[in-house]
């Protein structure tokens, strides 16, 4: 009786699993689990076991339509709970009405679940062209890695939730300082793809060899120093921002928040060479509050202390007013520009297209200019590359000047999503970045995460989002030497999936003669 009420439960279970919208729904399940691998959940098995999942159902739809909607599906579920935090910014702070927000988030996601999509429909069309091992090991990953690919590239890019940063914390980051964050997911893909290959297959005593064989070597090669330290560590200066956006571009409140960051530069004026603000810790433009400043600039310059502040800055140019989201110091030596700026934030791709949009988000220094300044400036003595938010998030774009840097100082405003998972999120992106750049970076952010990221992946957490204002000193170790990543960026990588998708359209063709021959 035990034997037929069990075989009767899995059997109702198949059925069920037949049907569309329950596999639809276990879609959405897997998605949402894979987030909890990322900060600041850090649980990375979760993500493991949610490609898993999502192999599963890839390969045994009944068609490429359906595995193209389970993927949408999973989609939904993984950017749905991973990246919501974005109407944050536009309710709480951009004053957007609550039904319009969650409308524009909602279809973000779902553009965003659109390359995931194409994942699906393409896994399942190409399963019966390879060996289902192949299929499942190599040719899968490759989708699943040029899907990343393209949402890093496409417009102005989006490289958040790359599968790769789950496992900053694993041996599989090993791969960092090589292939770079996509080599990562490749190596989180291809674990997947083991697992459910002997899962599939039975074949569990190869599938764990194999297992462990990747995992091994990750963990060989995370073991390598690609870079060198260079000089003696470096004190530098900082202040944590814990400022709401609520408040802090009210401008009666300027006064008190520039008198804030002034009081803690002051305790650091004795220790250090160097002293950072985050970005936009000045809200407004800086020549607006430079005489409140010359105390400070004047303290400072008498014991050749450069003040580094986020602030915005104008000016005429040929092509008229022009606005930066810059950082700049006090004394006039720095100033870098951010280049890469965010889209319906920072500024409005066609703007006289989406003038009714720009009204309706009440986001404040919303029409700023691509800078064009150095990315390596010398300050106090050291060659260091300059970065502010969003840029830290595109590897390639970093590795391409990141040689000749001793490190990196990066400024963030994480307030725009506070409180949320996105501090966490960005945290760990940074982290794992210092090891694919093999250089320390220096985050200074208000109400994120503010501290050094270190070149093995392990980081110094100075202040956290709730922390308050306060000045910290941190330690920060120059290196010389680059990585294989900095050097080769994604070269590698795409080569290795061009190979890999002319060898699927060599055996589609092959296949296509056979049909024809029948």
């Amino acid at each position: 009786m035990a034997n037929k009420a069990n075989n009767l439960s899995v059997a109702l279970l198949q059925s069920w699993l037949t049907l569309p919208w329950v596999r639809r729904l276990v879609a959405v399940l897997l998605g949402s689990l894979a987030v909890v691998g990322f900060a600041p959940y850090d649980f990375p098995l979760a993500t493991l076991l949610a490609l898993v999942g999502v192999w599963g159902l890839w390969a045994t739809a009944d068609s490429w339509q359906r595995a193209a909607q389970e993927g949408l599906a999973f989609g939904v579920g993984f950017f749905g709970f991973g990246v919501s935090w974005l109407g944050i910014s536009l309710w709480l702070y951009g004053g957007v009405p609550f039904g319009v927000t969650w409308l524009v988030v909602l279809l973000f996601v779902v553009v965003l679940a659109l390359f995931i999509a194409l994942v699906g429909g393409f896994a399942n069309w190409a399963k019966g062209l390879m060996p289902l091992f192949i299929w499942s090991v190599l040719l899968l990953p490759s989708f699943w890695v040029f899907s990343e690919w393209l949402r890093v590239i496409v417009w102005d890019g989006f490289p958040w939730l790359l599968v790769g940063y789950s496992h900053t914390d694993t041996w599989l980051a090993g791969w960092a300082p090589i292939t770079g964050t996509l080599g990562v997911s490749f190596a989180v893909a291809m674990s997947a793809g083991l697992l459910w290959w002997a899962a599939q297959t039975g074949q569990w005593i190869p599938g764990i060899l194999l297992y462990g064989v990747l995992w091994g070597l990750s963990g060989q090669l995370g073991a390598i120093q690609w870079v060198m330290p260079k000089g003696h560590v470096q004190a530098i200066g900082f202040v944590h921002g814990q400022f709401s956006e609520l408040t802090k571009w009210d401008s009666k409140a300027l006064p008190n928040m520039l008198r804030a960051y002034q009081q803690a530069s002051n305790q650091l004026l004795d220790k250090t060479k160097v002293i950072v603000w985050p970005e936009t810790a000045i809200p407004t433009f800086l020549d607006n509050v430079m005489p409140f400043l010359d105390e400070l600039k004047q303290q400072a310059n008498a014991q050749g202390v450069t003040v580094l502040a986020g602030s915005a800055l104008r000016e005429d140019t040929l092509q008229g007013r022009q606005y930066f989201n810059s950082l700049v110091s006090l004394n006039g030596e720095t100033r870098y520009d951010k280049r890469h700026l965010v889209p319906f934030s920072e500024y409005y791709p066609g703007f006289a297209l989406l003038s009714a949009l720009a009204k309706l988000i009440n986001l404040p220094m919303a029409q700023f200019s691509h800078g064009s300044s150095a990315k390596v400036q010398p300050i106090a003595g050291q060659s260091v590359a300059l970065g502010v938010c969003y840029e830290a998030d595109f590897g390639y774009e970093m590795a391409r000047v990141s040689a000749p840097a001793d490190w990196w100082l990066i400024v963030s405003d994480d307030g725009w999503f506070h409180p949320s998972a996105m501090a966490g999120q960005h945290w760990q992106m940074t982290r794992l970045r210092a090891r694919e750049l093999g250089r320390e970076i220096v985050r200074v952010t208000n109400q994120g995460y503010s501290g050094v990221a270190h070149v093995d992946g392990n980081a110094s957490v100075a202040a956290s989002p709730n922390d308050p204002l306060a000045a910290h000193l941190a330690q920060v170790q120059a290196y010389e030497g680059i990585t294989p990543y900095v050097r080769y960026q994604d070269m590698p990588l795409l080569g290795w999936l061009s190979f890999v998708f002319a060898l699927l359209a060599m055996r589609w063709r092959q296949h296509q003669r056979m049909l024809a021959a029948q």
